[in-house]
Order: structure tokens, then sequence, then C-alpha cells
């Protein structure tokens, strides 16, 4: 008896662990996190306790609901690549009916919260953002486009809009001008990782712009990206809204995000105009007697059928990877990496001091 309990408790909390999954918690914390400092901006300190909760609640289960409907859509594809196949909908541990009721149930209850404790413009933005995610960037770009990412994350921009609206009612100077920082920062962020995981992309058929293009053309793209971004973000010094702290840290990152982008851009073209591939394990079938990629610059599909297997970096050889792109060893790697996600977040954090004027 004892033992069943205990086998009983422990399914249990496996689904709700699959569903827990299902609402992608870490981008959900960048959509509150976002949506939070905007709500602190507008109102120039802490806003009421009850707004804030009701807000942040909102917008989580609209950012949970438009995930889950994403894993639903793209449980096809997700089987076919190591970084997603272990997913609930993709391995049947949730079934399609239960995933989809469970996003269209989460979205429903965004909106009622948003509508009865904020307004209709903050509800506009939160259900409009999930409806464009699942929409837009899931159903009609992902698969047909590699300008995808850059027209598809604006999904992902949209808090601050809503956490702005939900203090104010309006939209102002302010939450547009974040609107376009994470505008910008999401094409760089997410080709970085198209980069590593090509061939991952190219058999699930998915055109990332690594995929139909060389790596070295995504690296460029990435630079571009970077230096406009690194410019927006000193709108908020040039219309005053914001002071020399945020001026200083907006410029020492800007440098830093610029100077990562063209040491990627660097480290790819030393590599040979950037189709070598970047992996450190890299199956031999896939690769061509010169030493270059097959496929070249075709589409997905053409380029998947020379890759039988997704690539990953095996735990053994990540050192090797991490000297390959410039860093002593596989610990300064995933420090970097840290200090990045680290110095992502740094401009919000001083919004959330209230540096404002």
């Amino acid at each position: 008896m004892a033992a069943d309990a205990a086998l009983t408790d422990e399914a249990r909390r496996s689904v709700v662990a699959d569903y827990f999954e299902l609402t992608k918690p870490r981008i959900a914390l960048l959509v509150l996190v976002t949506t939070f400092a905007a709500m602190v901006w507008a109102e120039g300190g802490l806003p009421d306790f009850e707004l804030v909760a009701a807000t942040l609640i909102g917008m989580a289960c609209a950012s949970g609901g438009g995930a889950v409907l994403n894993h639903v859509l793209d449980r096809d594809i997700d089987r076919l690549m190591e970084r997603t196949r272990r997913r609930p909908v993709a391995t049947g541990r949730v079934s399609v009916a239960a995933a989809t009721a469970f996003g269209l149930g989460l979205n429903l209850i965004a909106a009622v919260i948003l509508l009865t404790f904020t307004n209709v413009l903050t509800t506009v933005f939160a259900i409009g953002g999930s409806a464009f995610y699942v929409v837009i960037y899931t159903m009609l770009l992902k698969r047909r486009t590699p300008q995808n990412i850059v027209i598809g994350g604006a999904a992902g921009a949209i808090p601050p809009l809503a956490g702005w609206a939900a203090v104010t009612g309006e939209v102002g100077l302010a939450p547009l001008v974040m609107f376009l920082i994470i505008f910008l920062w999401t094409p760089p962020h997410f080709w970085a990782l198209a980069i590593l995981k090509r061939d991952e992309y190219a058999r699930a058929g998915v055109p990332m712009l690594p995929v139909v293009r060389s790596e070295r053309h995504t690296a460029i793209q990435i630079l571009v990206y970077t230096v406009l971004l690194a410019a927006v973000s000193l709108i908020p010094v040039a219309t005053g809204l914001l002071g020399f702290l945020y001026a200083a840290v907006a410029v020492l990152l800007g440098i830093r995000f610029i100077w990562l982008a063209r040491r990627l851009l660097v480290t790819l073209a030393a590599g040979g105009a950037g189709d070598v591939p970047v992996l450190a394990a890299v199956p031999g079938a896939a690769v061509r007697g010169d030493g270059r990629r097959p496929g070249g610059r075709g589409h997905a599909l053409s380029i998947a059928a020379a890759h039988p297997r997704p690539i990953s970096i095996p735990p053994g050889r990540r050192a090797g990877f991490a000297r390959r792109m410039g860093y002593p060893s596989a610990w300064s790697w995933r420090l970097t990496r840290t200090v990045r996600w680290t110095l992502t977040i740094a401009p919000v954090a001083l919004l959330l001091a209230g540096v404002v004027r």
C-alpha cells in the first residue's frame, strides 16, 4: 500500500512537472521581469501591490498559454531535434487535446484577470502577444522564412507595453524604447543559438538563417543588429528619460556585446567563410572531402538530407569546442555564458532599483 501511494505521488509530480515545462518557465521569467521593470518605470517607484500581482499573474498565464500552444504546433519538428525531443507533447506524455485545452485555458484566465484588475489595453497587449507568438511566428513564419525570428521576436518585446499600460492606461515613449531594445536583442541572441544548433534545425527543415545562409553571413547579421541595439539603448539618455548611471551601464554593455559579436564573426571567418562547422562534434557523413558542408546555401530540407543525425556538444568535448571558440577552457566558456545573461538583465535591474531621471 505504501509503495503504491509513493508511486502515485511520483506520477502526480511527474504530470505537474510536464505541464509546468509546457509553459516554458524561463521565457515566462523574462516576460515578468520586463513587465515589472516597465511598471516600476511608469510609476517612478513601486506600484500598488495588488496591481503588480494581478498584472504579473495575468502576463505569466498569457506567456504560458502561448508557449503551450507552441509545443502543440511544433511537436513534429520537436521530435527531430535533440534539444526539444524530450518535450512533453513531442514524447506523448501530454496529449495534444490536453495541451491545447491547457494553452487556451491559460489565455482565458489571463484575459479574465487582466480585464478585472487592469484595463483593456493591457489585456490586448497580453493576449495579442500570445496570439502573435502562436499564429504569426509558430504557424506562419517559423517554417517559411529565415526572417522568422526577426518578425516573430516582436511577441517577446510586447511585455513592457503591457506593464506600462497597466500603470498608466496608455503607451508612451519609454515602453516603446523598451519594446525596440528587446526587439533588436532577440535576433542576435537567437541566431547565436541557431549557429550552435544549425544541424538540428536543418534536420527538422526549419529555415533558420544559419541553415539557409552561411554561418559567416549570420554572424554579420548578428553584428549589425548588435550595433543597432547598442545605439537604440541610448535613446533613453538622449531623450532625458534616464540619467548618467544608466548611460554608463548601457555604453559598457553595448561595447561588450559588440565585441562579442565581432569576435564571433572573426572566429567563423577564420574557419573558412563561415561554412566550416563551428561545432566540435560533426558527423563524418555531414562533411565533404574538402571540409565544407554539403548543400551549401540551399533550402533547409536539402541540407537536412545530408545530415542524418542532429548535432549537440557532448560533455566530454566541450573543452575542445571552448578552445575552438577562443576560450581557454570549458569552465571559462560556461562563465562567459553566465556573465552574458547577467549583463543582459543588468539594465532592467537598474530600472527596478528606481534609477529614473
